[in-house]
C-alpha cells in the first residue's frame, strides 16, 4: 500500500515522532537506527521488524525506492531496537516478499499481505 510522496512526507513530520516512543518497545515494531549519506547525522525510523533465525525482515509497502532505505543500505547496516533489546545489524539485502515463505511466522506472512508490500529487507545481526 503504497503512499503518495506528499503524504508520506506529512508521516514524517506528524505520526513517527509519537511512534518512535514505543517502536523499539512494542511486538512487531522496530526503530532502526543509520548514519544519513549527506549530512552524516543518525536518524530513526519506526518500522514493522520481525525477528527470524538470523536478523530481522521488515516489509517495505512503498517499495525500495525510498530515502530511508538507500540511507540504510549506502551505510552497510545499522542498529535496530527491537522489544527492549538493541541489535547491531549487517548491510540490508532487499528481497521480494515470496522469497520469504515459511521464514517467517504466520502472523508476519499476514501483515505483509495486509501491508501489500511486494519487497522486504532483510537484515542480518552482526
Amino acid at each position: 500500500m503504497r503512499l503518495p510522496p506528499r503524504l508520506a512526507r506529512l508521516n514524517w513530520y506528524l505520526p513517527e515522532p509519537v511512534q518512535r516512543v514505543w517502536a523499539g518497545r512494542a511486538p512487531g515494531l522496530g526503530l532502526v537506527r543509520y548514519r544519513d549519506r549527506t549530512t552524516g547525522a543518525y536518524l530513526s525510523i519506526p518500522v514493522t521488524a520481525f525477528r527470524i533465525q538470523d536478523g530481522f525482515v521488515i516489509p517495505l509497502p512503498d517499495g525500495s525506492d525510498v530515502e530511508w532505505v538507500r540511507n540504510f543500505k549506502r551505510a552497510g547496516g545499522g542498529g535496530i531496537r527491537h522489544q527492549g533489546r538493541y541489535y547491531v545489524i549487517g548491510t540490508p539485502e532487499v528481497l521480494p516478499a515470496a522469497e520469504l515463505e515459511g521464514d517467517l511466522s504466520e502472523d508476519g506472512e499476514k501483515v505483509i499481505r495486509l501491508l501489500q508490500a511486494t519487497e522486504v529487507l532483510r537484515v542480518p545481526i552482526r
